[in-house]
């Protein structure tokens, strides 16, 4: 298929303009961050090459760690104020367990929404919230499991090196070794798990497959067209980057007015409005971040739903490919 890419961008654009009421969980969505696949990468480049300070001072911060200190301290929170210690632990689950409930039936709404839409079905809040609430676990359980994967893997392959690099104070094996692995394993294994928990959740969220099953054909799938997966993550990544520095460029024009103003008002003493300029400029970046995020999250998973469905087709060809074929 010629420019799919292209197509499927400019099809979640167009849902991300005309469907506002997928904005609200979109903000949700984008908590678990925008882009991902390729931000392993370059994480781990700044990362990496600083772990030897970091394993060392993870030392001394466990050696000098005291749980029953703090076991302590919070049972006699409990014994001299059981009241606010219960309000405070309650309010505490709740809102998390809110968000975690949130975040994860965002992301079924936002896939369920953008086959709705793919198939000229008339959708709505009150129609993707009722087709996929019962989908908030399956949805939690599969991205538990990839990360699971991923950290038993990251514990076996590393922590023999760490261990080398606590005991010697910085052993070059122990750090030849964590870049080697990082590199090689780590980083390629978190891409490809994120992509494979992309697949899944759409399995399951429109195909109605188990959580196994999912998982499995999610595999399959990403081996079958890994090249296009990694394409479309440096697209989106782009796109991403893109949207950032627009956003930090529209932000410093709005924000010039208000610091103007500020300053303006101190040298007045008009100390009161100064702060007061700031703290509106402040609210329309909190503002514009929050909307950005969400659009930016309705249009990613728009964006992966819509290739998934051409990826299943057979009709989607890497766009390499299709260079070397014109050749």
């Amino acid at each position: 298929m010629k420019n799919f890419y292209r197509q499927i961008l400019k099809k979640s654009y167009l849902i991300v303009r005309r469907y506002k009421f997928l904005w609200f969980f979109g903000i949700f969505a984008a908590m678990m961050g925008n882009g991902r696949e390729i931000q392993f990468l370059s994480r781990a480049s700044e990362t990496v090459p600083n772990l030897p300070a970091k394993i060392n001072s993870w030392g001394v911060a466990f050696s000098q760690f005291t749980p029953f200190d703090l076991l302590k301290s919070f049972w006699d929170l409990i014994v001299i104020q059981p009241g606010a210690a219960i309000l405070f632990i309650g309010g505490f689950l709740l809102v998390f367990l809110f968000i975690v409930w949130m975040v994860m039936l965002s992301q079924a709404v936002l896939i369920y929404s953008t086959e709705r839409i793919n198939s000229n079905k008339v959708v709505d809040f009150r129609t993707a919230f009722n087709a996929v609430h019962d989908k908030v676990w399956d949805v939690l359980v599969l991205n538990i499991l990839t990360r699971a994967i991923l950290y038993i893997v990251l514990g076996i392959l590393l922590l023999p090196f760490i261990g080398l690099i606590m005991i010697n104070n910085g052993s070059a094996v122990g750090l030849f070794g964590i870049i080697l692995l990082s590199f090689v394993i780590v980083v390629p294994l978190a891409m490809i798990l994120n992509f494979v928990l992309k697949y899944a959740i759409i399995y399951n969220v429109i195909d109605g497959h188990s959580i196994w099953d999912s998982f499995t054909e999610a595999w399959r799938l990403f081996w079958k067209q890994w090249l296009i997966s990694l394409e479309f993550a440096v697209v989106m990544f782009v796109i991403n980057v893109l949207l950032i520095l627009g956003l930090f460029i529209l932000l410093f024009f709005l924000a010039v007015p208000f610091l103007a103003l500020g300053v303006t008002l101190l040298s007045t003493q008009f100390v009161a409005l100064a702060n007061l300029s700031i703290i509106l400029a402040l609210l329309l970046f909190i503002v514009l971040m929050v909307l950005v995020s969400a659009a930016f999250a309705v249009f990613q998973y728009s964006a992966w739903t819509l290739l998934f469905f051409e990826l299943k087709k057979g009709n989607a060809y890497p766009k390499l490919l299709r260079v070397a074929a014109r050749k």
